[in-house]
């Protein structure tokens, strides 16, 4: 049955690379959360709305969780129709947003193929991964900060080159950290208050072995 996976941690505990293994490996689909939300200030450069949200954003801050809910939701309700499985990486960031979206997914996949997956970190593990971590320039494709990636010159996946996001400076990491603290931990209660299962997996393992223990939620190998 398709089900509807919401990866939640800090910044940097590996949500966008778990996302991407479930979409290579099992075929679900990615709800890109960041580029759903750039592909909207793209599309409305000249809105005094979006205007103000891409500064937000530019900021390290979170934008109007009314907005980024509509903007979401308009992306998976086809995925949802089609019978496609989505993997969420960056959403739901505020409480707003989980009781928005949560009974939403419960609506469209059915109660008991909503998961969240919490993946705890500390944050000098969160703060060194963020500091090494890069992005390839085409497709976007995240390479954490490790002795393996930082010997890459290019994306094995496409060829093109690797940068650093402006939003992985040093000096934004800590406002983005206390961001989460305050606005995202909290979703956490509010999915187990609706009835959402919450898993929580050490995510400072090596990347496969946490691949591992979310394959086993999905296939119902672990409870929560």
């Amino acid at each position: 049955m398709p089900q509807a996976i919401v990866l939640i941690g800090p910044p940097g505990s590996g949500k966008d690379t778990q996302a991407a293994y479930l979409v290579e490996e099992l075929g679900f689909v990615s709800v890109p959360s960041s580029k759903i939300i750039r592909a909207k200030f793209d599309a409305h450069p000249d809105d005094p709305v979006i205007r103000e949200q891409k500064r937000i954003y530019d900021a390290g801050l979170l934008n109007d969780p009314v907005l980024v809910s509509e903007w979401i939701l308009e992306f998976v309700r086809p995925l949802a129709l089609q019978g496609q499985s989505v993997v969420f990486s960056g959403s739901p960031r505020t409480a707003h947003e989980a009781d928005v979206e949560f009974p939403a997914l419960q609506e469209l996949y059915g109660v008991e193929y909503v998961r969240v997956v919490y993946l705890e970190i500390s944050l000098e593990e969160s703060t060194r991964r963020i500091a090494g971590r890069r992005f390839c320039v085409a497709q976007g494709h995240v390479f954490p900060g490790s002795p393996e990636s930082e010997q890459l010159v290019a994306c094995p996946q496409d060829g093109s080159a690797l940068i650093r996001r402006e939003l992985d400076a040093p000096e934004l990491i800590a406002t983005r950290h206390q961001q989460y603290l305050d606005r995202t931990f909290p979703v956490i209660e509010i999915a187990r208050t609706l009835g959402v299962p919450v898993f929580s997996l050490e995510g400072g393992k090596e990347i496969e072995a946490v691949h591992h223990d979310i394959v086993g939620i999905i296939e119902r190998r672990h409870v929560p």
